[in-house]
This record gives structure tokens, C-alpha cells and sequence, in this order.
């Protein structure tokens, strides 16, 4: 009798309390919604041989348990467990550890408040553990978008180098309200995010100029709201496109020989993806050049085959690199063709320029013009094949590129040359048929008959 009495009197004083936190350190537990969360209850009794026979958990001020164990009619293991409809079926009371704790799981967003366990003994003063429970809803990952609102994932871009890059992370829902930062690797670079009313949580990453070292770098959206899971993330790779860095011929100290086979070599490095190499001679394209791209892509080298003529000497010969997905990125090296070739040669008659007759008894000047590179080292005049030389009693003076032939007659018609040598080869001028023009005459050693019309008579001579 005297024991149901005092049990009567400890569920009456359960009714009647208000729970209290003043001067009881709490304990702070987070749990995940969706998760488990264990709630400690300090049930060890002093003295030992003294043991523990109703625990009442209370939630907030509500003055009736959400949580009743009952040990009052046998050991611990037979204790009577109930609950409330709203933990029905998600709490376990467990005294196997020390302290004891309350199991919820899984847990709801309303199981958050402040929780107080009572544990009554059979002798010793009741006991009570208190605790204030958050429960964490998580976020959403993060959404990362680029200006135009198309959602980014993994590798990013190409963008070009010089470019800008604004990318938005958006982070919905979570309680409390998450932070929303960028990193790059391990480096923070901004945590400053925005929300409006009851909008996502919103962070922009601007970076005003993509330069070479942010190929491949890793940009990562982190939101989090506790301490007691992984931040949630979502991360992006920016892919590049470079221009090129540099563009060089190659250049020989060797001079180039016309009308023989020649190879120039022109290079780039710098450029991603590989640069597009194009050769000009003047201002006509040549296609007839091959490329290589090294292995890992940023060297390209070109080499140009083609056959130099005497008209590319001092011509500009153009290499010309650029990136096609890059607009303005062209460089350009220019090299000025030196092209060495035999001597060119042709023959006038400068008292009558654009004629090859001239009067018996006159005197002819013909000239050599020469174009060579290098100069020519000989000049030799030839007539019918025969060499020519200065024949003073002829009246024939031969200097260098030029021919003086004083009181010419017709013993001195036919055809002229000249030739010249240089380090190229030796070079012939086109025939020059020179024809001297004379009053008519008669043959020598032939029959002379003359008529007398007044004595008609005839005279024979020889």
C-alpha cells in the first residue's frame, strides 16, 4: 500500500511540474532530418545496489512525457516502454550504454526543441539530463549557372583567353539558412552570398580576365549549414583556348638560288587548341607547305617547300600563326627573300636602241645590260661563235660590257652575244643580229660592158 502510494504521488508530480532549464548545463545534440540522433539520460544510480524505476522524457514545456520507460515491477530488461503518437514507431529508449540515450530515428524537422529525461529510483533523489535538440534540414546541392541561366556542370567553357568569366551558384532551401562560398582548391574566394525574400541563396563569381593560368582550374560551390556532415558541392572545370605566344622563321645564313628547290621552317608555340600556320610570298598565299604538332600540343612547326625565282629577291616572305577561335590573334614573322641567280643578259644598240641595222661606215656601240646576283665576275663578247676582242687595226674596241665598232662596214654583220658568270653560273644573252646597210656595188672580177649610143659601138672590160 505504501508503495503504490508513492508511486502515485511521482506520476501526479510528473503532471504538475514545469520543466526548467535554470542552473542545468544543457547538452546541445544536432541531427539530421532523415538521420539518427541519440539523446543522453544519465540513469546511474548512487548507490549502486540503488537502480533506476521511471524515466519521463519530456519535449519543450509540455507537461506530459513523450517518452516513458517503467522498470517499477521487475529489472531493467522487463521495463515497459511507450511513447507518444508522435515518436510512435522512431524513439527507442537503450540502457545497455552509459548514459543511457534516447534513439530517434528517423528524425523530423519537429522533433526539434529542448528535451529534459527524468529518471526516478527506488531511494536516491530523482535525476535529470537536459538537452536541446536542432534538427538540420540539409540544402540543396548547388546549382552553378553561367550568365545566360544554362546550368554548368564538369568541364566549362572553352573560353578564350582575356575573356571574363561570370558564373552564379544558387543553394535552395535548408535550415537554418545556408552559406553559400567559392573556392578554388583549397583557396577561398568569396563567401559572400545574397538571398531575397524567401528566394535561393545566391553567390556570383566574376573574374574580369581569364588568364593562361586558370586552364583547368577547379571552381567549387560549397554550401553548408552544420558542423556535423560534408558540405554539400558542386564543381566546375574552366577549359581554355589560348592565342599564340610566339611565331619565328627559322633563318638560314644561306641564300636561296633561283629556280632550285627550297625549304624554309617557321614555328609557333603558346596556342591552345594547336595554331593554324600560313605562309605568304608578298601577298599571294602558298600552300604548299606541311605541319607538325608536338606531343603535348603546344608547338606547331611548319615547313614551307617551294622553288624561289629572280623576281622573290627582296620580296617579303610571311609566317603567319593564329588561333581561328580567337579573334585578333594572329602573329607574324617576315623574312625578306635574298635569291641568287646566274646573270641576265641582254644587248642594245644605244645610238639606235630598238634597231639592229646600222650604216656602213658609221660607228656602233652595243652594250651588254646585265642583271646578276651576285655581281658577275667575267664578260665575254662572241661573234658567229667566235670570241671577240678588241682589234685596234678593225676598229674593234671590246670593254667589258660593251662593244665599240668604229667605221663598221658589212665584213662586220652577224650575230653578237655576250656572256657572263657569276657565282651562280654563266649567262647568255639572246642573238643579236647586227646588219650594216650599204650603197649598192658591183662585184669585183666580173665583165663590164659599156654602150657608146653616138658611135654605136661596144666596149668590153674586165
Amino acid at each position: 500500500m505504501t508503495v503504490l502510494i508513492v508511486s502515485f504521488v511521482r506520476i501526479l508530480s510528473t503532471l504538475t511540474m514545469t520543466i526548467h532549464f535554470s542552473g542545468v548545463r544543457a547538452n546541445i545534440i544536432e541531427g539530421l532530418a532523415g538521420g539518427k540522433v541519440d539523446l543522453p539520460c544519465n540513469m546511474t544510480s548512487t548507490p549502486v545496489d540503488d537502480k533506476p524505476v521511471l524515466v519521463l522524457w519530456y519535449k519543450d514545456k509540455v507537461l506530459i512525457p513523450v517518452y516513458t520507460f517503467d522498470a517499477r515491477t521487475g529489472p531493467l530488461w522487463q521495463g515497459r516502454h511507450s511513447s507518444s503518437d508522435h515518436l510512435t514507431g522512431r524513439a527507442y529508449l537503450t540502457t545497455v550504454d552509459r548514459p543511457a540515450k534516447l534513439i530517434i530515428e528517423p528524425l523530423m524537422l519537429q522533433d526539434h526543441g529542448s528535451y529534459r529525461c527524468r529518471v526516478d529510483f527506488n531511494r536516491t533523489r530523482t535525476r535529470y539530463t537536459d538537452s536541446i535538440l536542432k534538427v538540420i534540414v540539409l540544402p540543396s546541392k548547388p546549382l552553378i549557372k553561367d550568365k545566360r541561366g544554362d546550368i554548368l556542370e564538369s568541364l566549362i567553357g572553352p573560353y578564350n583567353e582575356g575573356e571574363s568569366l561570370k558564373i552564379t551558384c544558387e543553394v535552395t532551401g535548408g535550415i537554418p539558412v545556408p552559406s553559400v562560398s567559392w573556392w578554388r582548391e583549397t583557396i577561398l574566394l568569396d563567401d559572400t552570398a545574397t538571398r531575397k525574400r524567401m528566394g535561393p541563396v545566391i553567390n556570383e563569381l566574376t573574374i574580369p580576365i581569364l588568364k593562361r593560368h586558370h586552364l583547368m582550374a577547379t571552381f567549387s560551390c560549397v554550401a553548408s549549414n552544420n558542423n556535423i556532415s560534408a558540405h554539400l558541392s558542386t564543381v566546375v572545370t574552366v577549359d581554355m583556348n589560348f592565342r599564340p605566344l610566339v611565331v619565328e622563321i627559322v633563318r638560314s645564313s644561306q641564300p636561296f638560288s633561283a629556280e632550285s628547290p627550297a625549304q624554309v621552317k617557321c614555328w609557333t608555340a603558346g596556342s591552345r587548341p594547336p595554331a593554324v600556320i600560313e605562309w605568304f610570298k608578298g601577298n599571294r598565299q602558298l600552300k604548299t607547305a606541311s605541319s607538325n604538332v608536338s606531343s603535348h600540343g603546344n608547338v606547331t612547326v611548319s615547313l614551307l617547300a617551294f622553288i624561289p625565282t629572280v623576281t622573290d629577291d627582296e620580296k617579303p616572305l610571311s609566317c603567319s600563326a593564329m588561333n581561328p577561335l580567337i579573334p585578333d590573334s594572329t602573329l607574324t614573322d617576315t623574312q625578306t627573300l635574298d635569291v641568287r641567280y646566274k646573270p641576265q643578259l641582254n644587248i642594245i644598240m644605244t645610238s639606235r636602241p630598238n634597231s639592229f641595222t646600222a650604216k656602213e661606215g658609221g660607228d656602233v656601240t652595243l652594250n651588254c645590260n646585265i642583271k646578276a646576283k651576285p655581281a658577275v665576275t667575267t664578260v665575254n663578247w662572241v661573234l658567229e661563235d667566235q670570241d671577240l676582242y678588241t682589234n685596234l687595226s678593225a676598229g674593234v674596241f671590246v670593254r667589258n660590257h660593251t662593244v665599240l665598232l668604229a667605221s663598221v662596214d658589212r665584213s662586220q654583220s652577224g650575230i653578237y652575244k655576250c656572256v657572263a658568270t657569276n657565282t651562280q653560273g654563266m649567262g647568255k644573252s639572246a642573238p643579236f643580229n647586227l646588219r650594216i646597210q650599204y650603197a649598192p656595188r658591183c662585184k669585183e672580177n666580173q665583165m663590164l660592158v659599156f654602150w657608146n649610143h653616138k658611135t654605136q659601138t661596144r666596149k668590153s672590160t674586165l
